[in-house]
């Protein structure tokens, strides 16, 4: 069990709470609509991004007792992806360019932050997959909460995705007290931090 990890795990999202970004406030603008719109044209690039993720961590996994959880949540991130991608192609005409912190935060919700940036391994991908889940789940009810419109295409998307199983292997696997385990966490909330900056244009 990782107590200590999941007790400063949980100190970040407290203060990295999405929920509380100002882009909620902005849904209920008259800029609503184009916002939403740009959000889910930006979110899924950071599904196919978190897909990556949990990809790269089955393939890096050293224990083949978990060769199988993994792979079925590596098939269930991959069509979450290409709903999303179905989804954002049928909100706007076109689908729009990755912005520039939608990149940095497609950076941290992929494989690369944490094996170029922190030299990390297949565990740290477990901690950015099971943190990418959680945030999703934040952000989905925030959305909801906003745009009650916004329920049937979370669910189309499968979203969000579940955190537990992550969790559960997480346990299992990790030295709670190896500090690249709580940056790879930070990179990706601040992540999304930093792209919804960008859709209410605070950066």
């Amino acid at each position: 069990m990782t107590p200590w990890l999941w007790s400063s795990l949980d100190q970040e999202f407290a203060r990295w709470n999405c929920s509380e970004h100002q882009f909620f406030a902005v849904l209920d603008t008259d800029a609503g609509p184009s916002v939403y719109a740009d959000y889910i044209g930006q979110f899924a690039y950071l599904a196919a991004a978190r897909a990556s993720c949990i990809s790269e961590a089955s393939r890096r996994s050293e224990r083949t007792s978990d060769h199988e959880t993994l792979a079925s949540l590596t098939t269930a991130e991959s069509r979450r992806a290409e709903r999303w991608a179905k989804e954002a192609a049928s909100i706007v005409d076109q689908r729009p360019p990755e912005r520039s912190n939608t990149q940095v935060c497609s950076f941290a919700w992929s494989e690369q932050a944490v094996l170029k940036l922190l030299q990390g391994s297949w565990e740290q991908l477990l901690i950015n997959s099971y943190t990418t889940a959680a945030i999703s789940a934040v952000a989905t009810r925030a959305l909801i909460a906003r745009l009650p419109h916004a329920a049937g295409l979370m669910r189309r998307c499968d979203e969000p995705p579940e955190a537990h199983p992550f969790k559960v292997l997480i346990d299992d696997v990790l030295d709670p007290y190896e500090t690249v385990n709580l940056a790879a966490a930070i990179l990706s909330l601040r992540g999304f931090w930093k792209m919804l900056n960008q859709l209410t244009e605070l950066e």
